[in-house]
């Protein structure tokens, strides 16, 4: 994380437009929360991305949600192709103002430089690649498949930027992990696969529960989450020795067709406790109460959102104080895991021989 935020502040005095990219299911989830403060003012479109895996109902939410943020905003298949021409328009005129300058001043007019920021495996090379109509990117069905920084030029019109995914160290937010193991921006290696799918289930069976029995041809769901896998493992013929279910093997299968969007998607529980938040009369509360919330560390971007909104001198303070923090805590991180950035050490051991 620390060597992609240094090729990001890096590059970005030379970009006219960023592209944030994020899962169309779980669009918070998969935001890191450091692109905002390195972006600043300059303009930019927050993607969602495999739109097609969304529920269109809470999809449309989120971008009516991001238009009032004061956010430029479109959703996009990028495997399929679907929303990218109109991409490349609105890219197009996010950068206009600055080309007019360079028109204006004499100068030879040039692509547009964008960068595309987002965490592993949200799709950014599966878009580079289909902007450019080649495999300029490469990519996997796996996070962290970006290596380092590459240029992809799109004819005369774009100059495009991919980096490597940018994820937090730490997820402090439960729900948030859980929604970025099940959509695969977190190895399948470090998270616990029978938590993950019984958290899956559980929301699956609340949330849709008719397709979830139509898929796999269930009579009824259980409410214990563990009873529901193993039908599905049944009816699916995952069984070893013994009659016994191979959970394992129904792990996967349920996984799988989850990230292909076959079943499900997620709800919009994270919009609704958003606007929630929103909405909260944050006047009622003293300076004290809004501590506490902060360091239960849950809706925190809501929270701040509102709290910024406030009449209240000292909770405006309160919240900026927070951030400033926040980014220093996040600043003395990447110092300590720099020192042990193994180019940083190959290239010290370099310097003594």
């Amino acid at each position: 994380m620390a060597k992609a935020k240094r090729l990001i502040q890096e590059n970005l005095k030379i970009i006219d437009v960023v592209i944030e990219l994020v899962d169309a299911r779980i669009p918070l989830s998969s935001t890191n929360p450091m692109i905002k403060s390195l972006i600043g003012d300059k303009p930019s479109v927050v993607v969602l991305n495999k739109a097609d895996l969304a529920d269109p109902a809470v999809l449309d939410e989120w971008i009516t949600y991001y238009k009032q943020q004061g956010r430029k905003v479109m959703a996009l298949n990028s495997k399929g192709g679907k929303g990218v021409k109109q991409l490349v328009s609105l890219i197009r005129s996010l950068a206009a103002p600055k080309l007019e300058r360079w028109k204006a001043r004499g100068l030879k007019n040039r692509a547009v430089r964008t960068m595309i920021l987002g965490i592993p495996n949200v799709g950014k090379s599966t878009l580079i690649n289909k902007l450019a109509h080649r495999s300029a990117a490469k990519t996997a069905d796996k996070p962290g498949e970006t290596k380092g920084k590459q240029w992809v030029h799109i004819g005369d019109q774009l100059d495009l930027l991919d980096t490597p995914g940018v994820l937090w160290p730490k997820l402090e937010n439960q729900t948030s992990a859980y929604r970025l193991a099940a959509t695969g921006a977190i190895s399948d290696t470090v998270f616990d696969m029978e938590t993950v799918i019984g958290q899956l289930i559980e929301q699956l069976s609340a949330q849709y529960p008719d397709e979830l029995k139509g898929r796999y041809k269930l009579e009824e769901l259980s409410e214990k989450p563990l009873e529901t896998i193993e039908a599905i493992g049944r009816k699916r013929g995952c069984i070893v020795s013994g009659g016994v279910v191979d959970l394992e093997k129904t792990y996967k299968l349920i996984l799988k067709e989850f990230r292909e969007g076959v079943i499900g998607a997620f709800p919009s529980t994270a919009l609704a406790n958003l606007k929630g938040m929103n909405e909260m009369d944050i006047a009622k509360l003293k300076v004290a109460d809004l501590k506490a919330l902060l360091a239960e560390g849950r809706d925190i971007e809501a929270l701040l959102s509102a709290m910024k909104g406030d009449d209240r001198v000292s909770v405006r303070k309160l919240a900026d104080t927070y951030m400033k923090r926040k980014v220093k805590e996040e600043q003395e991180r990447e110092r300590v895991l720099h020192l042990y950035d193994p180019e940083v050490s190959i290239t010290a051991r370099a310097c003594i021989m």
